[in-house]
């Protein structure tokens, strides 16, 4: 018997929901939608998913050039928050540490300041400015 695609969304996400209670995840400053102040094309989504072992946040990149594919980076991460850091580590990657981040949340928490986790090579080490679009 095929399962229909919209039931097995639906009960997944209910499952990842379900993991994490989301009373706890609202009371962070970082729930919802940011999108970077200067280039506008890269998203980070920070919803109340969790996998069981960390939670999660999405980082949206847009496409590759002459391609469909989703830009180098793209994709969940997990994270841990600290003062005045976020350690993250992307799924797709094989390491088994998290690396620490510069970030810094307004206090009206309309703006993120974070360092750049995913293009780090030593050119590009700078920080990136993100406005809530929505919670």
């Amino acid at each position: 018997m095929e399962i229909p695609e919209k039931w097995a969304v639906d009960f997944d996400k209910h499952k990842l929901e379900s993991s994490y209670p989301e009373s706890e995840f609202k009371k962070s400053p970082l729930h919802g939608i940011w999108v970077e102040a200067h280039v506008r094309t890269d998203t980070l989504i920070f919803t109340p998913y969790y996998d069981g072992q960390e939670p999660v946040f999405h980082l949206e990149r847009g496409k590759r050039k002459n391609s469909n594919l989703p830009e180098y980076k793209s994709g969940p991460y997990h994270y841990r928050l600290g003062e005045s850091v976020i350690k993250t580590r992307w799924f797709l990657s094989g390491a088994v540490t998290y690396n620490p981040y510069y970030l810094e949340i307004s206090d009206d928490s309309s703006e993120l300041k974070i360092g750049n986790f995913y293009d780090a090579s030593p050119q590009n080490n700078d920080t990136l400015l993100f406005i809530r679009v929505a919670e």
